[in-house]
């Protein structure tokens, strides 16, 4: 809240515990409100204004903290995310080459969203790290439901492409159903007044749409290259095939 607001709220509970979050500098403070090619000169003199008077008044908080870890946060959060992903996703399908593939789709997608922020001046803040958090984790729902189609398409399938076809003639059209019926409602956010809401709501928006088209193109197309797993799947089906044929064999 404004530095008012802080105030009254200090009045209503003195007992309350104050943090005031600062630029690096004035200079940076200017250099992000102009970037995000937002607001007209006018407006930027205005805010920069405000943010003098706010910070000559920082003693009066309990707490100082200062805006310059944004960017490593959001390198180490998102790395994280990722990281985490990988491992999980290799272990489960026993494929470190399947989590890259899952890896690689997920990086793509944040690395065009911050590209998009770029273009579009949203800045790195604590607004849009959950929203970059909340776009890769339903990039990897889609993703996996792909991927553990293909697996499970496999052992019936005459050769890895018919399996990869049959999991985006069904497993795909249901994640561009989903993806596209989410980006329809979190569209009319777009239309809200609140700066905030309404860029949030772009940011999730791209996210959801790269994720979706990379689940049903990009994985698949991967999977279909690299083949990760393949051998080992076809072995498996291989030899229960052999166990089936030898079964009725020994019956007969």
């Amino acid at each position: 809240i404004e530095l008012e607001g802080a105030r009254a709220i200090r009045r209503m509970l003195p007992e309350a515990v104050t943090v005031f979050i600062a630029p690096p500098s004035m200079n940076e403070l200017a250099r992000r409100l102009t970037d995000r090619q937002t607001d007209s000169p006018d407006e930027i003199a205005a805010r920069l204004a405000v943010g003098e008077r706010e910070i000559a008044a920082m003693e009066e908080f309990d707490h100082h903290v200062v805006n310059d870890e944004v960017e490593r946060g959001h390198l180490a959060n998102i790395s994280l995310i990722l990281l985490v992903i990988f491992v999980l996703h290799s272990v489960t399908y026993r494929s470190t080459l399947s989590g890259g593939i899952i890896f690689l789709q997920l990086a793509t997608a944040t690395l065009l969203s911050l590209a998009f922020m770029a273009v579009r001046g949203v800045g790195l803040n604590i607004n849009t790290l959950p929203v970059q958090a909340v776009g890769v984790g339903i990039g990897v729902d889609y993703a996996i439901y792909i991927v553990d189609r293909i697996r499970q398409e496999l052992p019936k399938a005459a050769d890895l492409e018919q399996a990869i076809r049959a999991a985006v003639r069904t497993t795909g059209m249901a994640v561009t159903f989903t993806g596209t019926t989410v980006v329809g409602g979190i569209g009319f956010w777009v239309l809200s007044d609140l700066r905030f809401q309404a860029e949030m709501a772009q940011l999730l928006i791209v996210l959801m749409a790269i994720n979706m088209f990379a689940a049903v193109t990009l994985v698949p197309a991967l999977y279909s290259i690299l083949r990760p797993g393949v051998p080992r799947a076809r072995r498996e089906s291989e030899a229960k095939l052999e166990s089936a044929a030898q079964a009725e064999e020994e019956a007969a």
